[in-house]
This record gives C-alpha cells, structure tokens and sequence, in this order.
C-alpha cells in the first residue's frame, strides 16, 4: 500500500480514492477570471466527489507580459493580477466539510512555451513595499522570459533549472468575503508553496455551500537561495482529483507529500504583512496536527514538560515529539 492509498483523502474522503468522472475547463469555457476569491462569482462547473479536473490556467501577469521589452509598471495594473479558474462548485460539500485536492500533473501550455519572471517595482520580498518602506530606491524593473518543456526550464545556455512546477494559488471560498487573489489566508489564496505540485495533497476547510473551488498561478519552478525566492510562471494545464471530507476539524489549509511527514499550514508568501505571521502560524498548526493524529494530547504534554511532572528533560520530550511525527 502505497502513501496516497493511506492517505486522509484516500480512507476518510467520499470517493475513497475511487476517480469518477474527467472534467475540462480551458480557456473558453471559462470564460471571465477572476481577481477575489469569494461567495458572488458565477460557478463554471459542478464536480462530485472523485471526479478529476483538467484545468488550463493564466499565468500571474494574465497573459500580457509578452516579452521581455514589456514593463510590467507599463503593462499591468494592481490588484488586478493573479486570474483565478472556478468557481467550481463540489456536490454535497457544507460548511464544516474538508475538501482534498490531489493534484495529480501539470504541463506546460502552448506551442512554444515560455515562463515569465519579474522584478517589479515595490512589489514583493527583494524591495520596500507600502506595508514594509525602506529608504532604498525599489530595484530596477526587469522582465525575463524563459522557455519552458517538461524536461527543463531554460534560464540560459548555460543553466537549466528542473522542471517542478507547483500551484501558487489554490483556494475555497470564504462565507461572506471576497479576497484579492495575491493575498493568502487561511481559506488557501496565494500561498506559493513549492510542495503544492503532482503527488501533493491540500485540504481546505469549507465555509460556504458548495465549497466553491479555485485555482491559477502555475509556476515552473521554485529557486531558493536561502533569504528569498525565484520563479518562473506560465500558462499551464493543471489535472487533480477532488474529494470531500464530511465534517472534519481544519480551521486552515495543509498539505501533504509523499515521504514528507509534515503538515503545512496557514503558509503565506512573500508578500507582507500577509506572510509575516506565517511561520508561527504554520507550526502551530502543524504540531497540533501531529498531535491529533498521533492521539497524543499536545497541550497538556507541553504543560506536563514545563511542570516536570512526564518529562524529565529536553532529549525526552524531542524523543516524544519524533514518536508522534513517525506514527502519523
């Protein structure tokens, strides 16, 4: 039995790991994207659980920046970025419910496919931003454009990055909200989590009939030098599974890979202040995830450790944080 057959999605979800019916949404079919995740968009499509998704997404820029003589000051216009498929909506999903996402592959779209990568101007983790201002001018406004296959994306004649694309932006919909698609949340958003690819599990909690599911942002791949991130993005065809999960506890998104044992979650990007509480929020969540599924009471062990009363010290409460990550 292999992970996915073990998974949470596999033994508690509806379909149980049965895929059901194939559903396309390409371009024309979906007709108008979206910039808010929320409950007042018109749905494109109704799923059951089980069925699987084959979808062809924008990339952030929506598909104008061209070329690399192309500024994105003078070809896009904030907030509107970040183009969204969906609604679709999932037979049977309620407020309180878990929907999972297996994405099983994404591909490159297009005759010639290419990525796109920019700096721009007072926007994101390499500059000052109007939540973050710094005394420094903003980096200079470059645009690359990067051929894209699914052996490689091209950065240049001398390097060649690997081909591991993931979603940027994958996401339910609040009950009564309607949130830009640059900002991540604890209903999915724009998360821009490398892990978020094929082979990757997501479970969003469900606040409004129907669940309301949408996705967009590929991206090609994910450099990480350690202080901030690079990427490539670009249109794409995007295949999952969906299936639903009846009232289970989550309070935010997680995700779940093969032969990774932690649980994300509450992730932001790098686009503060949304990011900022990312990391705190993230473990939390992710230690009492563990907990949970270990059957192992967190909070009064922490409490117990502190008082001294079941640990006797720090090499014996890690070795009972690692028993619960390696019984999930």
């Amino acid at each position: 039995m292999n992970w996915l057959e073990q998974s949470i999605m596999h033994t508690r979800g509806v379909a149980r790991g049965q895929v059901r019916e194939t559903h396309e949404l390409s371009e024309s079919r979906q007709g108008t994207f979206h910039y808010t995740i929320g409950p007042y968009s018109t749905p494109v499509m109704n799923i059951a659980p089980g069925d699987r998704v084959v979808v062809q997404t924008r990339d952030a820029f929506d598909g104008k920046i061209l070329t690399e003589q192309d500024l994105p000051s003078q070809k896009l216009r904030v907030p509107f970025l970040n183009p969204q498929s969906g609604p679709i909506m999932i037979e049977g999903a309620e407020k309180g419910d878990v929907v999972a996402v297996y994405i099983e592959s994404m591909l490159p779209r297009g005759d010639n496919p290419r990525g796109t990568c920019c700096l721009i101007p007072r926007f994101g983790a390499l500059t000052g931003t109007e939540y973050t201002a710094t005394l420094n001018e903003p980096l200079p406004e470059i645009t690359r454009k990067i051929d894209v296959d699914e052996d490689g994306v091209y950065w240049s004649k001398r390097v060649t990055l690997p081909y591991k694309p993931h979603i940027g932006t994958l996401s339910l919909s609040p009950e009564i909200d309607s949130i830009n698609s640059l900002t991540p949340d604890n209903h999915g958003g724009n998360m821009d989590v490398p892990d978020m690819g094929p082979g990757s599990i997501t479970y969003l909690p469900v606040r409004s009939a129907g669940a309301r599911l949408f996705i967009g942002d590929a991206h090609a791949c994910h450099v990480d030098d350690g202080d901030h991130h690079h990427d490539a993005q670009g249109p794409d065809q995007c295949g999952g599974v969906v299936d639903v999960l009846d009232a289970e506890p989550a309070g935010h998104e997680r995700h779940h890979a093969p032969g990774d044992r932690r649980y994300r979650d509450g992730v932001g990007d790098d686009d503060p202040p949304s990011g900022l509480p990312a990391e705190p929020r993230m473990t939390h969540e992710a230690v009492l995830a563990l907990g949970e599924d270990a059957g192992v009471d967190v909070v009064n062990a922490a409490r117990e450790r502190i008082g001294g009363d079941q640990f006797a010290d720090r090499q014996a409460y890690r070795e009972d944080l690692e028993e619960a990550a390696d019984h999930p």
